[in-house]
């Protein structure tokens, strides 16, 4: 017979162990996929510098062809990234399992159904929560950009330059403060199920 896996001293010869490796093992092949997408963002950039200066068109063809790449990586990455989060997940809940001391998990108990319920509204939340985020920012920019137009003279003009720094003073702020709600939402909502109802609504 062929050697087990042991770890800490248990056996690791189940799915557990492998779909774990590949979730660590696809996470970090993510970085490499990050050089194409990232140069996806300076060729579109490139490519609308181009534009303005009015450079040949070759110039503007090789920067989409470029652009096409990093969009082409992005999504792969973004295919891999979510078979290890799926992966990782399994592994999360196989681990909690054991140290709960949880042998049958049945979907049609109550508390389990409750915590399922619950677990699949968070992420509907969290998303809820921030496209508000983002009505947010986006209305403080309007209201900052109506008062320049109205206290800035010569701006409608063209004559005078726009305080685009406090533009990005409340885009940063609102990033920051608007992340607050989500994350104490994603801290507690399992602490608090866990402690008043029990590991089985987990």
């Amino acid at each position: 017979d062929d050697a087990a896996v042991v770890m800490n001293g248990r056996d690791l010869d189940g799915p557990i162990f492998p779909s774990g490796f590949v979730s660590l093992v696809s996470s970090k092949f993510n970085y490499l996929l990050s050089v194409p997408e990232n140069l996806c963002v300076m060729s579109r950039s490139l490519g609308s510098i181009a534009e303005m200066a009015e450079l040949e068109e070759r110039v503007r063809d090789t920067t989409d062809a470029l652009d096409a790449l990093g969009n082409t990586t992005a999504a792969t990455g973004k295919g891999f990234a979510i078979g290890s989060a799926v992966l990782t997940a399994l592994s999360l809940l196989s681990a909690f399992k054991d140290k709960a001391a949880l042998t049958v998990v049945d979907i049609g108990d109550p508390v389990v159904l409750s915590g399922v319920l619950f677990g699949a509204m968070l992420p509907f939340l969290f998303a809820a929560l921030t496209m508000l985020s983002v009505q947010k920012a986006a209305g403080a920019i309007i209201i900052e950009v109506r008062r320049q137009f109205a206290e800035i003279e010569g701006l409608r003009e063209g004559t005078a330059e726009a305080d685009s720094d406090q533009c990005v003073v409340i885009s940063t702020q609102s990033s920051v403060e608007e992340m607050i709600l989500p994350g104490i939402y994603a801290i507690l909502a399992p602490i608090t199920v866990g402690l008043l109802i029990g590991p089985k609504c987990l």
